[in-house]
């Protein structure tokens, strides 16, 4: 920290290692090679999605032969696990799979893709499209995903070709498979979680037709708004600050009039370590902090109505800001402020326009929903180590139900892995799906 934050700061990057750990030792060894790598990472884009710094951590320390592959396998058994959006409760399965996600990349993009990453000032996701663009890769994240889901059940050494699902030879099990079928016709409705997978497995004696009806939107995060359909939405970033801000006009009323700023808010916000201001400033004077949430006898994740006194700016003008400031590793969901109004000046905004008025550097104006998208990719087996084995990429009609056929008898394959995938960005909720299967 400078020391204009913390006075006391020596303002060195420095490493603490508890006295528990055995100096010399290989766990010792491993704490130092994963927190080297953060303090790197850190120092060339420190608000990095947490997927991406935990899955670089761990390529660190298994390039320097220190990485255990308990979080890899807990992975593989559990792969509907989501490699970008974390449950605090299942972090192995998380882990996991960012460790496989950028070991795949590493082995594909070598040294050079590390450090295009790492310096990319784009954070997940766009981060990896922006990397992927100025390695000439000609392909998206999205596309790599897929790749890596394929390359994770082939789970073969293709070494000395060209193919996109060779895997690092890690002496890893396949994933597990989420359902097998024999019997046809099937009816399946399930979900699996965005940028997680399920793996189906399928057998028989004639070929299928598959008929795939997913949902054409998904919803984004917990509340709904507190009137209307929009609200403001503050983001989640980690050692981010976002920050959402307009104008208005006091110059007509007298000092020592009142004016009050009341607003609903919803919060999910890391206590003591995240923090949701509401400051207020004048072109000539410095900002001052009028409201710290949520405060201790607020309740979490429910609507409230909060107000603050902007009558110190009678007969000015003054900007109003709602600030939003996280630290590292946990977030939640954020802050959420709908129906603002300022009955002093007539000023009553529930949100709903297509133009806002309020301008934002983070902040997302939602309705609470996002389109839902879909990845599937058909893996066909020949007979046990019989022929390389066929992949293809299924595309999806966004108007309604997709219909394939696996060719199991006419092609001569032993088994089909159907793998899907929500492809939903932000949201924590699954993608849902129908899936009917009947023989041609």
């Amino acid at each position: 920290l400078p020391r204009e934050v913390y006075p006391y700061s020596n303002e060195a990057e420095l490493i603490v290692v508890h006295t528990n750990v055995e100096v010399g030792s290989p766990a010792y060894y491993a704490l130092l090679t994963g927190h080297f790598q953060r303090i790197i990472q850190w120092f060339q884009d420190r608000n990095e999605k947490r997927w991406v710094k935990e899955g670089l951590a761990e390529l660190a320390l298994q390039l320097a032969g220190l990485q255990s592959t308990e979080d890899a396998q807990a992975y593989l058994e559990s792969p509907t696990a989501s490699l970008t959006t974390w449950r605090e409760t299942e972090t192995p399965p998380h882990r996991g799979a960012a460790f496989l996600f950028a070991a795949y990349f590493h082995q594909h993009f070598g040294d050079e893709g590390i450090r295009e990453l790492m310096s990319q000032s784009l954070d997940g996701i766009a981060g990896f499209d922006a990397t992927l663009d100025a390695l000439g890769a000609e392909q998206t994240f999205e596309d790599f995903f897929g790749d890596w889901l394929v390359a994770n059940y082939l789970n073969v050494d293709l070494a000395n070709t060209s193919s996109p699902y060779t895997s690092a030879a890690l002496d890893l099990p396949r994933p597990a498979r989420e359902a097998s079928y024999e019997q046809y016709p099937v009816t399946i409705e399930a979900s699996v979680q965005q940028f997680g997978a399920a793996y189906l497995s399928l057998r028989g004696d004639a070929d299928l037709v598959l008929r795939f009806t997913g949902t054409p939107t998904v919803t984004l995060l917990t509340p709904s708004a507190h009137s209307g359909r929009y609200y403001w939405w503050s983001n989640r970033a980690d050692e981010s600050m976002t920050t959402l801000t307009r104008a208005f006009d006091f110059s007509a009323i007298e000092p020592g009039q009142p004016i009050t700023m009341t607003y609903w808010a919803w919060y999910d916000v890391e206590r003591g370590y995240d923090h949701v201001t509401v400051e207020a400033g004048t072109d000539d004077d410095e900002w001052r902090t009028l409201l710290t949430m949520p405060k201790s006898n607020v309740p979490s994740q429910r609507w409230v109505q909060e107000q603050v006194d902007l009558a110190p700016y009678a007969g000015t003008q003054v900007t109003v800001a709602f600030n939003y400031l996280t630290d590292a590793a946990i977030t939640g969901e954020g802050f959420f402020v709908d129906d603002i109004a300022i009955p002093a000046i007539g000023y009553v905004d529930d949100l709903e326009s297509a133009m806002p008025t309020w301008e934002s550097n983070g902040f997302i104006h939602s309705d609470g929903q996002i389109a839902q998208r879909y990845l599937v990719r058909l893996i066909g087996l020949e007979e046990e180590n019989a022929g390389v084995p066929t992949i293809e990429h299924l595309h999806l009609d966004e108007q309604g139900p997709t219909e394939w056929l696996v060719p199991l008898k006419s092609k001569g394959w032993d088994e089909a892995i159907l793998v899907i995938s929500g492809l939903g960005p932000l949201t924590p909720h699954p993608a849902h799906y129908v899936l009917s299967i009947v023989e041609k």
